[in-house]
């Protein structure tokens, strides 16, 4: 079982020299000479933002056959803006950021030598508004499969290529393919939009790009992060 936290900062800023007003149009355009009739002071706000969650692992250490399971999972939980930080500009507002909840699950099993099937899951939820993800991911791994708990001999060289589909409910589908090992990820996705939104934009969707480095050596990957 393992913890973690995260302690953040909210930073916000309001500055009324850089607005333009209505008194200030002129049938020529802005003139920024004329005289406001508004008294506003600039201000700054910052608020700590914290995070807390716990995840459980069963066979981290993925020993499947007749020593171990037939399979590995993890769940966990994670609470985001657990102190409910004021979100307004100035003292006397009293809005404050809801509660973010997120909820993750997924198991791993052999397939066959060097394949491996990952279905998952995770949830969001948020004031009246919640995500759900569905799906999974395929790993291969082109080297030795006792490469994944050993330090690589050349850093560069990938041992793992991932494919993933994810559905997220009413809204889109997902697609991944990523490679790398140990010591660094690359990855790229595309989600394809479902939504009502999907006629505004011509069914077109997003691309992004990931870069996941881990600059010390590891001795031994002990458990399987969740890549969703």
């Amino acid at each position: 079982m393992l913890f973690g936290a995260q302690i953040g900062f909210i930073q916000k800023s309001v500055n009324y020299d850089q607005l333009q007003w209505g008194s200030q149009y002129t049938p020529e355009g802005i003139d920024p000479n004329v005289h406001l009739d508004v008294n506003l002071r600039n201000h700054t706000s910052t608020r700590p933002d914290l995070t807390g969650g716990v995840m459980y692992y069963f066979n981290p250490l993925r020993n499947y056959g007749r020593r171990g399971a037939n399979f590995s999972s993890f769940v966990g939980m994670s609470v985001y803006h657990f102190n409910r930080p004021k979100s307004g500009l100035y003292a006397a507002s009293d809005e404050r950021l809801p509660v973010l909840y997120k909820f993750n699950a997924g198991l791993e099993t052999k397939l066959k030598d060097r394949v491996y099937i990952l279905p998952n899951t995770i949830v969001q939820l948020q004031d009246r508004f919640r995500q759900i993800n569905l799906g999974l991911s395929l790993h291969y791994y082109l080297l030795d499969e006792k490469f994944y708990y050993k330090p690589a001999s050349k850093p560069l060289v990938p041992n793992e290529i991932r494919f993933g589909m994810w559905y997220r409910i009413e809204d889109s589908f997902i697609f991944t393919l990523s490679f790398g090992n140990n010591y660094y990820s690359m990855g790229l996705s595309y989600d394809l939009n479902s939504s009502s939104l999907t006629r505004n934009y011509r069914g077109t969707g997003a691309y992004e790009l990931s870069l996941i480095v881990t600059p010390f050596k590891p001795k031994q990957r002990v458990f399987n992060l969740p890549k969703i």
